[in-house]
């Protein structure tokens, strides 16, 4: 029998006295939220899924790849030197100073700490874990070298930003001459001509 995943969910509504309410529901889906408020007689008017930080939190700071490159090169090198993952988790959460990382890591190290695998805890944020991290991530956990795969999707994920930057680069210059050249054109046809 497979495991049912519980999600939890942030919800807006109100109440049968008219009020404005929120709060948390760990839930299958959105409908069982749904269900689960309109028995206590709640009207729902959002419900967020809390894997999407931006939007389930509210918070300031979005998690850019650079921040989940950082995290990934954090992780390695905390825990080829012998520190416990749950450990490593905490210290980066620590050492943060954006709200939403934060948020994630203490999601990722509660459910570390719950007897769960870090590929699993790293599934609920598909947005910033790609399925090259996700499977690099599941290969060292079967082959006990997740220190070595961590690193090997820093170098990676590091040099892929490189070349993308790279490129923004390159293709700057000729935007600008091209934008410049027609603004020229035009002024020349608009007054000269």
């Amino acid at each position: 029998m497979s495991k049912i995943k519980l999600k939890q969910f942030l919800w807006k509504g109100i109440d049968s006295n008219g009020n404005k309410i929120n709060g948390k529901l760990l839930a299958i889906n959105r409908r069982f939220v749904k269900a689960e408020l309109s028995k206590k007689q709640i009207c729902t008017k959002k419900i967020y899924k809390c894997f999407q930080l931006p939007n389930c939190l509210k918070l300031r700071n979005k998690i850019s790849q650079k921040d989940i490159t950082l995290i990934i090169r954090q992780l390695s090198t905390l825990i080829n030197s012998g520190i416990p993952l749950s450990q490593t988790l905490y210290a980066i959460a620590l050492s943060t100073k954006k709200e939403t990382i934060k948020s994630m890591l203490q999601s990722i190290q509660k459910d570390i700490q719950q007897g769960n695998l870090l590929s699993y805890a790293i599934q609920k944020f598909p947005d910033l874990f790609d399925h090259l991290t996700f499977n690099f991530i599941i290969v060292g956990e079967q082959s006990g070298t997740l220190d070595v795969m961590l690193e090997r999707i820093a170098f990676l994920r590091e040099k892929t930003q490189r070349i993308n930057e790279k490129l923004k680069n390159a293709l700057l210059y000729p935007l600008v001459t091209t934008s410049f050249a027609i603004i020229i054109t035009i002024i020349m046809l608009v007054f000269v001509v």
